[in-house]
């Protein structure tokens, strides 16, 4: 199974609008999500290709005062793919719901109009994908 770097990071607050990004280096995203949090600060989540220089990712200065930034390096991403796989919700309930039942901690989630994919610890991977396959 192949890994990959993840990353979490949490911003101070900041201007609206403003970037919680740092500035340098373009890493090869797998999935990019952003969200400002009600206080203000933004929390982003990432995975990127493990060959993919996150040096300027990692330091939280490059998010702002205040910023913290988790790295997990060895996580796996898992996807269900196909046309209306997350339409309903049901079927992001059912796939959490199964990880779950067996032990598997989702670590992040990402969605788009064709697929779902899951954050999890690289040692869980084969296993998510026997559960998720019998779900």
């Amino acid at each position: 199974m192949n890994w990959l770097p993840w990353l979490r990071g949490r911003s101070a607050k900041s201007a609206p609008g403003g970037s919680a990004a740092p500035e340098a280096g373009a890493p090869l995203f797998l999935f990019f999500s952003e969200a400002r949090l009600p206080d203000g600060r933004r929390l982003i989540q990432l995975a990127a290709d493990k060959e993919a220089d996150l040096e300027p990712w990692l330091d939280p200065h490059a998010w702002g005062a205040d910023a913290r930034v988790e790295r997990e390096p060895h996580a796996a991403v898992v996807s269900l793919v196909g046309e209306g796989v997350v339409s309903t919700g049901d079927v992001v309930r059912r796939a959490t719901a199964a990880l779950r039942r067996e032990g598997i901690e989702v670590w992040g989630l990402h969605t788009s109009t064709l697929s779902l994919s899951l954050v999890i610890s690289e040692n869980a991977a084969e296993n998510a994908v026997r559960v998720l396959h019998r779900e």
